[in-house]
């Protein structure tokens, strides 16, 4: 966060002259809701992993309009070269405190299409200023944690353990100093990073080795190595600068002749299943069972995948992987795609409605009203699962909830008080009821209350991991496969879903109204 140094000017400049025309129009202050949400889980799968929070609320605690900052929205001209904002609205923004509300997932927490990663009440001027940084924290993270995740889970054995994975990330990630990916990551699953100032500020894990840089810069590859086992105390070696099987062989000679353990070798090009296979032969005759074997080189869940099938069938021996480029910048889905949509204005639902007939138009038209989400929990085999989530208004959420606040624990388990029906909008035509009696959560908690951090986000980094590592040992293993063949529901309430397909009715009614008389009138004249 230290590179976010203007506080509340991260923004994009319309959410300041949405809220100078509003202020002017004397409605900056109208109470409002906004969701920040995506559309489609990420990356093919059946989930998103959140992370981010703790950042969001580390901006928060910089909502300051100091001189320099209320100097530079003074100095923007108009095309005219007018000023763009007057002294009434700068003054007013300097001096209004932050009144927001927030409820949000906590990191860790697994989200769904349409389900709120955050929720966001107050005046409207400001909800609008905190929109760019909210999206811009959330989604990269979140991504990231959840490709993290998904490598995690491919790495994943039989025997339900998986192989540890490092962070290599920063000089591939797309944002300065690489911290984003470091911490995120870690938050997926991985175990540590090579970041030596993110290890610093996340309190995490770091670990290193060398570069090719130092085997070419010495004489002789013989050289590089002795000079890094005779002066240092952890050893990975670096295999393939020139040639890895002859280079597993020197590596070997190199440290029983300088009495060094051998702790590592790293893969980083070439067949990695082959070549893993040769070092582990050659690292046994010599007696060095103990050693092990880091991959790297371009890993993502999908080649993690082969490898760990190449390993079931004897043809490979890893111990441990690096993943650089795949968490500092995706390939396979370079952004989340999270939005950030109005949805009730002074206790009226508003919904947005995409143009008929364009790609995704379903998903592109939002639920109307503030929202809360109820996480339906069922047994398997005597282990606590979600069954599914079904979005319903806020209100009927703390109706069925027998809540008179906002919900301040994620794993409390409630119960119905009174049958609930829920529509998957991907399949309308066959509801699912859910009985008297059934087991929720309610997966929000509150964050900030009225302009005030409340620290419920604040916990370790450790904690967060596991609290991930727990939400997704509650899925259903096919909702965790890469390619998955059935998707985790997020549906609507009925009377929800009737609601928003009414609107849309209604608004379709009214602009068709709209052309006709358009049309007269042109025809008239």
């Amino acid at each position: 966060m230290s590179t976010l140094q203007h506080g509340p000017l991260h923004a994009d400049l319309y959410a300041y002259t949405m809220a100078l025309a509003l202020f002017r129009a004397g409605t900056h202050n109208t109470h409002v809701t906004f969701h920040s949400f995506i559309r489609r889980t990420p990356f093919g799968g059946s989930f998103a992993l959140v992370a981010g929070l703790a950042d969001v609320m580390k901006w928060l605690e910089d909502w300051k309009f100091s001189d320099s900052r209320v100097d530079y929205l003074r100095s923007l001209k108009t095309a005219a070269g007018n000023p763009l904002f007057d002294e009434a609205f700068l003054k007013m923004v300097a001096e209004t405190p932050l009144t927001v509300t927030i409820d949000a997932l906590p990191e860790g927490a697994l989200a769904f299409a349409n389900v709120p990663f955050l929720r966001i009440s107050g005046p409207i001027w400001q909800c609008l200023v905190v929109e760019a940084i909210i999206l811009n924290i959330i989604n990269a993270q979140s991504l990231i944690a959840t490709e993290a995740a998904r490598c995690v889970i491919a790495a994943t054995g039989f025997d339900g353990t998986s192989l540890p994975i490092m962070d290599g990330s920063l000089r591939r990630a797309l944002d300065i100093g690489g911290r984003a990916p470091a911490r995120a990551s870690f938050i997926g699953g991985f175990v540590g990073t090579s970041n030596v100032a993110a290890a610093m500020d996340l309190g995490i894990p770091t670990r290193g080795t060398f570069a090719h840089a130092f085997v070419v810069f010495h004489d002789t590859e013989e050289e590089a190595f002795r000079t890094y086992v005779r002066h240092m105390e952890d050893i990975t070696i670096l295999l393939d600068t020139y040639n890895t099987l002859a280079a597993i062989h020197l590596a070997i000679r190199v440290c029983k002749e300088e009495g060094k353990k051998l702790r590592a070798v790293r893969l980083d090009s070439g067949a990695l299943a082959y070549l893993s296979k040769e070092c582990r032969i050659a690292l046994n005759a010599a007696g060095m069972n103990d050693t092990l074997i880091m991959a790297s080189n371009d890993l993502n869940p999908r080649a993690i995948s082969t490898l760990m099938s190449q390993m079931a069938r004897g043809e490979a021996s890893i111990q441990m992987l690096m993943v650089g480029t795949d968490v500092g910048a995706p390939s396979e889905q370079s952004s989340i795609g999270g939005v950030y949509k109005l949805m009730d204005v002074n206790g009226r639902p508003v919904i947005k409605v995409a143009e008929r007939g364009s790609k995704g138009a379903d998903q592109k038209t939002t639920i109307p009203g503030p929202l809360g989400t109820l996480r339906f929990l069922k047994e398997h085999q005597n282990v606590t699962q979600f069954d599914s989530d079904t979005i319903l208004s806020l209100t009927l959420q703390h109706e069925l909830a027998g809540l008179t606040a906002a919900n301040d624990d994620p794993d409390k388990v409630y119960h119905l008080p009174r049958a609930l029906v829920s529509v998957n909008m991907a399949d309308p035509d066959r509801p699912k009821q859910f009985a008297k009696g059934y087991a929720f959560t309610i997966p929000h908690i509150r964050v900030v209350e009225n302009g005030v951090i409340l620290g419920t986000h604040e916990t370790s980094l450790q904690t967060i991991q596991k609290y991930a590592k727990r939400n997704l040992s509650m899925l259903d293993r096919s909702h965790l496969e890469l390619d998955p063949k059935y998707f985790y529901v997020a549906g609507i309430e009925d009377r929800l879903y009737e609601l928003r397909r009414s609107m849309i009715r209604e608004i379709h009614l009214a602009s068709q109204s709209s052309l006709e008389e358009a049309a007269q009138v042109v025809d008239a004249a």
